[in-house]
Order: C-alpha cells, then structure tokens, then sequence
C-alpha cells in the first residue's frame, strides 16, 4: 500500500534483513526496525495506486483522510490516551474509558466562552505571569464528562435512578457559595427536602420572593433572611489561592459557572497562585508518601508556625521546598518574638518617657518596616509582607538590645512595648492565634482581628532614623571585618565622615545615572558646570573610579555629613563597649588639621565613612 523511497515492494522484509533479524526472540532489532520502517514511511511513504482515492498522499495526509473516511462509514472509535501513565491515589493505574450514554458540558459554546473571557479579563490574577495559561486553557477547553457511575457524589437530576451521579469537578466549582450558608443548615437543623432550588434561587441569584419561599421550604423568614443576608456578605469570593495546576480544570471550571450561574456582582474577582510545594526534593503528593497530612500540622508544627513559613521562604512564582530546619529557624525567631512580648506585658507603655536616640531608631525602624509590609501585602506579595512585618522587626528589636544595655529599664519596656503593640496588630493576619493571646494579654477587650489597621504615618524623621539604623548596622560590619583582619583590638577607633560636597556629588551623578550605566565622562562634565563642585575636579576624579566600581550607592539614600556624624553620636558608647572601652573618635573630611595619618579621610564616601584602628 506504501511505496517508500529506498525500499523495494516489501519495506520490512528488507529492514529485517538489514537488522539481521532472525526471529521473534530479536525484540531489540525488531523494536529498531518497527521505530525505523515507521519513521521512513511517514516522512518519505506515497499511497501507492491500489488505495484508489489515497493514491498518491503522503503518509501524514492519508492518516487523517483514511481516519475521517473510517469515522464516517461508522468503522472507527477514538481512543484517548493519557501523556503519561496516570495513578490513583490509591495506587492503581487509571484506564481512559469512554461511557456509554455520557453527559458532556459544553465549554466550547462560543457565546459562553466569550463571557467567560469577559470575567477573566476583569480579574486579578496573581502572579500576573498565570493569565496567559487561563487563557491557553479557555482556548482549548471544549466538551467534558460531567457524571459518572461510581464514587461519591450528587445524583444526576436528569437521569434519576440510573446510577448517574455528578462528577466532582463539574459540582465543585462554586461550593464557595454553599461554604456562607451551611453553619445556617446545621444550626437550624434544616433538612435536605427544604433545600429547594427555590431557596437558592433566591439567595443565590436574588430571584423569587421570601414569603413564598418561606412557605414552600417551611423555613421561617427570619432565617432564610439571616442566610441571604450571610451570602451577600461573603459573596463575590474576594480571593481564591490554590496551586498553578489547577489552572487547566478547577480555576477555568469556576469561572465559567459563576457567569453561567450567577449575575455579573457575583462574578470571582481575583486568584492567587504558587508553585508546587515540595520535599526531599520531590513534588509533595499523596502518592509518593512525602506529604504532611493537615491534621498533624498543629500538633507538630503548630498552625502559626506553618503559616509564617510558608508565606515567608517563597514567593508564589517559584517551587517552595519545605525543609525542617528552616521551620525551625522560623521557630526560634517566633519563640523570640513571644518572649519579648511577654517581657512587657506588665508595662503600661509610654509615659513622659523621653526617648534617646537608640530607642528613637528601634520606633522608627519598626513603623518604616511595617509600612512597607503593608504596601507589600496590598500587592498580595506575602513573603515580603512577612520580611519586613516580622523577621526584619525581630532582628531591629535584636540589635536594639544589643546597644542598649545602659539604658533605664522603664525606657526600653516603653519602646518595646510600644512596637510589639503595632507589630501584633499588622502581624495578626500571617500568626492570628499568637496575636490574639498578646493582644488579649496586654489588656484588650476587643479582638486584635476585628481591629482597624490605620495607615501608618512615615515622617521625614521617621525616614532618617531608619535611614541612621542601616548606617550604623553597616559601620558595625566594616569596623568588625578590619578587627577580624588585623587580629588585634583596637585602643582607638577613627571614624572620618565624607566631606559634604561629595553629598552634591552623590546626588548629582544618582539623578544623571537613574536609567543608564554609569560613565566617568558624564559624572565629569557635570561635576564641572557645578558651581559647589568645579573646584574639586581632582578629587572627583577619584571619586568616578569608585562609582564604577560600586555602583550600588545610586540605589540607596543618602545621609547627610551631619547626621551620619549624628548617627555615630548616638551609638558612640555601645561601639566603645564592644571593643573593649575603645575610644570613638569622629572626624569630618572637610575640616582643617584632624589627624589623618594613613590619607584615610579622602577614601570616604556618602554612607561609606574611612576607618583607622589603632
């Protein structure tokens, strides 16, 4: 029937004896053969002239012709294959079988799938990136099986006493609604034969009037009010968060039957979506036994736990591999977090206490962080929202006790009760049941839940002393790396602070350079035509090289000469005491005669002072 170029009559004759197949016993040379002969007669086959109205085709045209012919002549079935081998979570294999008398629904049907579309395109889904795989799957999303014969499930309404009952999928999708009611049905013992599609319909979709609904379903107005009323409160489902492989079946299948269902107000507004989750390297699932069953998580992890964790070490773009010893990491630091709390439950928090510039940073640090937790999670971006809410929080708390050991006590109960209020407050979302307790410890009535979160108010000095923190953290890190390197504890510490017009400098080359890459040419000739700066050209110079080098500096903000020196001022006797009463000596760049031995001041650079240690 195929005449293939290079073969004779009898293609697989020939291969057969090409390979040096002897028998049946050849499997390997036999499965080279069938691979071959197959290959060679799909790319280079004609239908010979004994298949009449094929003749001439190539082969990759016949097949679906003579398929086409088959299916009409009613000679031929489809067969359905899966991509791989698929396994129940019981462990056996699943056959792919076509039922007799099946229903399908239509998600092919054109005008259905436009309004489908319409209710995507108003949605948020996050991470952005995940539309396009919504849209690749309303697509190709045609006709699917919506009853079965086994398993758990609704009977069928059209096909009673058949044994039909709904598949799951197609049952499931807007079980979000039925979720707003069901503690109405349980509390009011309502029985199944009173759950008319009446009452839905009128709590669901508006539709009917509540005096006859009352009537039919003998329920009374009053509760069938209180379900309305629940319904309306939840509904639309603001947020839906589940797993990217969901996206082909489940998320689509909702979308499409709340348009077809419901009216346009109840429509889903927004998905969420990660990764999967995964363990000893594999993709957690029942089926490979490296899951964490839900019910063990709070006797072994405890709920909050959990949920500081997984929200903190990923984001939802990438896999999350949960691995117990940063489950453990994250304990410590939550443990952390309740001891300090319960340090200061007793305190009655800030009273005619004047702050001193350490526990001046520690406040500010910790509403600078909360603001951008908060900024973080109105963009849905839970890792960053438990950075800076919580670890970055701890760890300011952590330094601050650090430097502040001759502080009055009553000052430093003041500030830390003070901050542990507001971070319990904005934290209560990510770690509710640790929240709630503090909050309730610490003498309030009201739940912590049910509290307003105000917009939390960044004063310019609010900014420079969470800006003042961060230049002290990295003064720390500098001044520890050269003691680790000279080996030897330093009697004296000199500290040499940029001169101010390298500020101008700074500034200057950070507005030339917001979009392009630094160039030595430009921070010249700008530097030039500066009237501040022209008459230090040498030294800029200088100053360019390093940019080049560094350019990370164009990325930050910058303090002024005077307030690093303000800074230093601050943590002066904590740096002292580190290093064994050394004695902190500052020194400007820019002013005349101040000891200079090594040349170091020039080398210093907006948030980069010089150091000497003697």
């Amino acid at each position: 029937m195929i005449k293939v170029k290079g073969y004779g009559d009898f293609p697989a004759v020939e291969i057969c004896q090409k390979l040096g197949v002897k028998s049946q016993e050849d499997t390997g040379k036999l499965e080279k053969a069938t691979q071959t002969i197959y290959k060679d007669e799909y790319y280079s086959g004609i239908m010979k002239d004994n298949t009449r109205d094929f003749e001439g085709l190539k082969i990759e045209e016949a097949k679906d012709k003579v398929a086409d012919v088959l299916f009409d002549i009613n000679l031929a079935t489809p067969i359905y294959e899966t991509s791989t081998k698929a396994f129940c979570r019981c462990g056996s294999q699943i056959i792919v079988a076509i039922i007799q008398d099946q229903y399908f629904l239509n998600y092919g049907d054109a005008e259905w799938k436009k309004t489908a579309f319409k209710a995507l395109n108003k949605m948020s889904i996050i991470p952005e990136k995940y539309r396009q795989s919504f849209e690749n799957t309303f697509n190709w999303l045609d006709k699917r099986p919506c009853v079965r014969r086994r398993g758990l499930g609704t009977e069928f309404p059209f096909t009673k006493g058949e044994g039909w009952i709904i598949e799951s999928l197609s049952d499931s999708v807007i079980y979000m609604a039925y979720y707003t009611i069901v503690k109405h049905i349980k509390k009011n013992n309502i029985k199944a034969n009173q759950l008319k599609p009446m009452l839905f319909d009128y709590i669901l979709l508006d539709e009917g009037d509540i005096k006859e609904v009352s009537k039919n379903t003998e329920l009374s107005e009053h509760v069938i009010k209180q379900m309305k009323e629940e319904f309306e409160y939840w509904y639309p489902n603001d947020l839906r968060h589940t797993a990217i492989h969901h996206i082909s079946n489940h998320l689509s299948f909702a979308i499409f039957h709340h348009v077809a269902i419901f009216p346009e107000k109840y429509w889903l507004p927004a998905f969420s979506l990660n990764d999967m989750l995964s363990r000893f390297g594999e993709a957690m699932s029942k089926s490979k036994g490296n899951v964490i069953p839900i019910a063990l998580v709070p006797e072994k992890y405890s709920v909050d736990l959990t949920r500081l964790h997984l929200a903190s070490v990923a984001t939802p773009e990438t896999v999350l591999e949960w691995k117990d010893t940063e489950v453990n990491y994250a304990k410590q630091r939550l443990r952390k977090f309740w001891e300090y709390a319960l340090s200061v439950i007793d305190t009655a928090g800030k009273k005619n206490i004047t702050y001193s510039f350490p526990s001046k940073i520690l406040h500010s640090s910790v509403k600078t962080n909360l603001k951008s937790a908060l900024e973080a999670i109105e963009k849905f971006n839970a890792r960053d929202y438990i950075l800076d809410g919580f670890y970055a929080n701890i760890r300011a708390i952590d330094e601050y006790y650090k430097i502040a050991e001759h502080l009055p006590k009553t000052e430093k109960d003041a500030v830390l009760r003070d901050v542990i209020e507001k971070i319990v407050i904005i934290m209560a979302p990510a770690i509710p049941h640790i929240c709630e307790e503090l909050n309730e410890r610490m003498g309030y009535i009201d739940y912590v839940s049910l509290k307003q979160i105000s917009d939390i108010d960044i004063s310019n000095e609010d900014l420079l002393y969470a800006l003042q923190s961060k230049y002290i953290t990295d003064l720390m890190e500098d001044i520890e790396q050269i003691v680790k390197l000279v080996k030897t504890k330093p009697k004296k510490i000199h500290i040499y602070i940029n001169a101010e017009w390298k500020n101008v400098l700074y500034e200057l080359a950070k507005k030339i350079f917001e979009e392009e890459a630094v160039q030595i040419g430009k921070v010249m000739s700008a530097a030039k035509d500066n009237n501040e700066l022209s008459k230090y050209m040498k030294e800029i110079a200088n100053d360019a090289k390093l940019m080049l080098k560094d350019p990370t500096i164009f990325r930050i903000k910058i303090l002024s000469a005077k307030n690093q020196k303000n800074a230093i001022e601050g943590y002066k006797e904590f740096i002292s005491d580190k290093y064994n009463k050394a004695k902190i000596l500052i020194h400007m760049a820019d002013e005349k005669e101040i000891y200079d031995p090594q040349k170091k001041a020039q080398k210093a650079r907006p948030m980069k002072p010089a150091l000497l240690l003697e």
